[in-house]
């Protein structure tokens, strides 16, 4: 193969990449559904939970009922939800096969931003395909709620900027004002997200683009939608939110306040106290479940163990990209949009789908880093932005294990006994035995199954060794678990 046949196949890879990426992820989400079904997991959601309370909503609306004063969750999800109940025909399993459908183009976004900010095709691509491996995004594709939609509008809001930025377009500009609305009807704390481009004035070249036009053909529609809810909020509520009075609670919440100071006293007493742990823990690579576990998933169904990509690798890797790629305007703006955005849900704890929309930011400068670091031939330029990555990686770092309740392991292996999966129940029941969990019940249901199934034997070694180790540790004076 000569070199012009090799320039040609890789320019025609960098052309079909984006069909080839939505491919890819459109197929992992649905195998993955497919392992999840089988397993019995992702059912009707429990009463009590956010997806449960969505999905009413969506139904009400599908009914030609409007949603429910006081409601809490993201209206604008909720209609998208009504839209694919519709064309499921109410189907559980279609809806989710729909939103995987449209959650695949997630990571053909990441690409076409990264091209769109003139990042090499090695940078775009490489960020494209870890998203891949990102657990959550895959997980949140398939559940009822909005974190990876929501991330999608955000994503087409900075592609449609950066492509009027570059195509001195008005079009593009109004377009990104209507996907930033959107955002803001996702999720309010990106209010202030949507206006943080603004700070990339501080560079020439930025300026000398910046026109009146422009700025106003990207806050006209985004004013249009969006502050005809919040004076109404403003003036019937006096909150001034897309859902009234929804901040003050939730933060008041999530700070286990219980007294009526008023919030910024909170934020002054509380939330400061606390601001270089939750700084951490917002970094970290613990996916902090709310209402919807990647571990407990990842224990049953095996295929989620490729999901491997931890959060604080790739803010690890994009926090250190700017010890090399500092005259990149496109990495600043990524790491002053994903800071800012994860500095808006530090008083609300780091909850995986809260933090999510800043993971395909950060992937971008971590992929550059990454590209650089592969491609660098001097080992002192390595070494540095190596170790500050490394340091922030280790200070981020915590054991899952460590974080996740009890009950939610003992959990895992209830479903593993009920599944018939009975060597990986045993092996994993030890598991939380050496870590002191109480398990002797989980133990005799194991035995039991076992018996029920004719497997008279194994019930009767499972018990006995129990038993032998319980005897084993008394004698040496420690507790067993019970």
């Amino acid at each position: 193969m000569n070199l012009l046949e090799k320039q040609l196949t890789r320019s025609d890879f960098n052309r079909w990449f984006p069909w080839i990426i939505y491919a890819l992820a459109l197929v992992m989400y649905l195998f993955l559904l497919y392992r999840i079904r089988h397993y019995g997991l992702l059912p009707f959601p429990t009463e009590g939970t956010d997806q449960l309370s969505i999905l009413r909503g969506a139904v009400q609306l599908y009914q030609g009922k409007p949603l429910p004063h006081g409601y809490v969750y993201s209206p604008l999800y909720t209609y998208f939800l009504s839209i694919l109940i519709a064309l499921s025909g109410g189907n559980l399993v279609i809806i989710r096969l729909l939103q995987a459908i449209v959650c695949a183009g997630a990571p053909v976004l990441v690409f076409k931003l990264a091209r769109s900010m003139r990042f090499s095709f090695d940078t775009s691509e490489l960020a494209a395909l870890l998203y891949l491996f990102y657990g959550p995004a895959a997980l949140l594709s398939l559940e009822f709620l909005r974190a990876v939609p929501l991330t999608m509008c955000f994503l087409l809001t900075m592609l449609f900027l950066v492509r009027g930025f570059y195509g001195r377009n008005l079009t593009y500009y109004l377009l990104a004002g209507i996907f930033a609305a959107f955002s803001i009807l996702g999720r309010d704390n990106f209010l202030p997200i949507v206006f943080v481009p603004v700070v990339m004035i501080v560079f020439k070249s930025v300026r000398r683009y910046l026109t009146a036009r422009r700025i106003l053909a990207y806050l006209l529609p985004l004013m249009l939608i969006i502050a005809p809810l919040i004076a109404f909020n403003l003036v019937k509520y006096r909150s001034f939110t897309v859902r009234p009075n929804l901040f003050t609670r939730t933060l008041k919440d999530s700070l286990l306040v219980r007294d009526k100071k008023p919030v910024g006293k909170v934020i002054f007493e509380k939330l400061l106290h606390e601001l270089p742990g939750r700084s951490v823990k917002v970094l970290s690579n613990y996916e902090l479940p709310h209402s919807l576990s990647f571990y407990a998933h990842r224990e049953i169904v095996g295929f989620m163990w490729i999901f491997w990509l931890p959060f604080n690798l790739i803010a690890a890797l994009g926090i250190a990209s700017l010890l090399v790629k500092y005259r990149s305007q496109g990495v600043w703006l990524l790491l002053i949009l994903s800071g800012t955005y994860l500095g808006t849900i530090l008083p609300f704890g780091p909850y995986t789908r809260y933090r999510f929309p800043a993971f395909p930011l950060l992937l971008i400068p971590a992929s550059a880093l990454t590209v650089y670091l592969f491609q660098c031939k001097n080992a002192v330029k390595i070494i540095i932005p190596l170790a500050v990555a490394g340091a922030i990686f280790w200070i981020t770092w915590i054991s899952p294990d460590s974080l996740r309740p009890a009950g939610e392991r003992l959990g895992v292996a209830k479903v593993l006994i009920q599944l018939g999966e009975y060597y990986r129940a045993e092996a994993y029941l030890e598991r939380l035995e050496k870590e002191k969990l109480p398990t002797e019940n989980l133990w005799i249901l194991l035995a039991k199954k076992l018996q029920d199934n004719g497997r008279n034997q194994d019930a009767m070694r499972v018990i006995a060794d129990y038993l032998i180790r319980k005897k084993n540790a008394a004698r040496e004076g420690t507790r067993p678990p019970e």
